[in-house]
């Protein structure tokens, strides 16, 4: 089971930007999870994956993390690590 985690913030300017990518992506992958996490509101689940700077996207695979990347990407650069993670 693969499942995409986004943590952002309201205040982030890339955030925003990459929300509307990733629905989209979510929205085209039926065996994929995306989970958003506000880092503002929920700072224990950014503690416990080491989030330092938001927007940052984490794989999971079975739980466990096999991809992270921060900063705005692309769709083709996140369909990239979605499918190195498969």
């Amino acid at each position: 089971m693969l499942e995409l985690v986004r943590f952002h913030a309201t205040w982030c300017q890339p955030c925003k930007q990459l929300a509307p990518v990733i629905a989209q992506i979510d929205a085209d992958l039926e065996d994929l999870t995306v989970t958003s996490v506000d880092v503002d509101t929920d700072p224990d689940a950014a503690a416990k994956f080491g989030v330092m700077s938001v927007p940052t996207l984490v794989l999971l695979k079975d739980g466990e993390p096999v991809q992270r990347v921060s900063g705005f990407q692309t769709r083709d650069r996140i369909l990239a690590i979605i499918n190195s993670g498969r």
